[in-house]
């Protein structure tokens, strides 16, 4: 079940990088150019009913994995409001660093899918759960 579900969010990885692309592609087509701007628009809208769709056997597969994924792309979200307001002065994810986790002084390792430091030393972690973290540079 797992792995159904490990190859239903690596499709939907692929759709979202293709979408991507397809606005790269839009933005390009001049403006006059009506026909293509039309077909690229199908294309990013099936494209996104496709992802719609994935989401739903995701969810009808594993109800558990579905609201975690819900809760990770909720802090992701308040993560990039909180990058706007504290200025991070470095930020890692589990897809730049091999071991993506800090140490806090009481010696228990936190795994992260991101974490990030202000200026002030101080951190700011979204954990493999989904949940966002804050600790003082007092604690790590």
């Amino acid at each position: 079940m797992k792995n159904s579900v490990q190859n239903l969010l690596k499709r939907i990885n692929y759709i979202e990088a293709e979408v991507e692309i397809q606005k790269q592609i839009l933005f390009s087509i001049p403006s006059d150019n009506k026909k293509d701007i039309e077909e690229v628009i199908q294309k990013i809208a099936h494209s996104k009913d496709e992802i719609v769709k994935l989401r739903e056997k995701i969810e009808a597969i594993s109800p558990e994995e579905y609201h975690k994924i819900l809760k990770i792309e909720e802090a992701s979200s308040a993560f990039k409001k909180i990058a706007a307001e504290k200025k991070f002065t470095a930020v890692e994810s589990m897809s730049t660093e091999e071991n993506c986790s800090i140490l806090l002084k009481d010696g228990k390792e936190l795994p992260c899918l991101i974490k990030a430091t202000d200026a002030a030393g101080n951190w700011t972690v979204i954990t493999l759960d989904g949940d966002i973290c804050h600790f003082s540079h007092e604690e790590i």
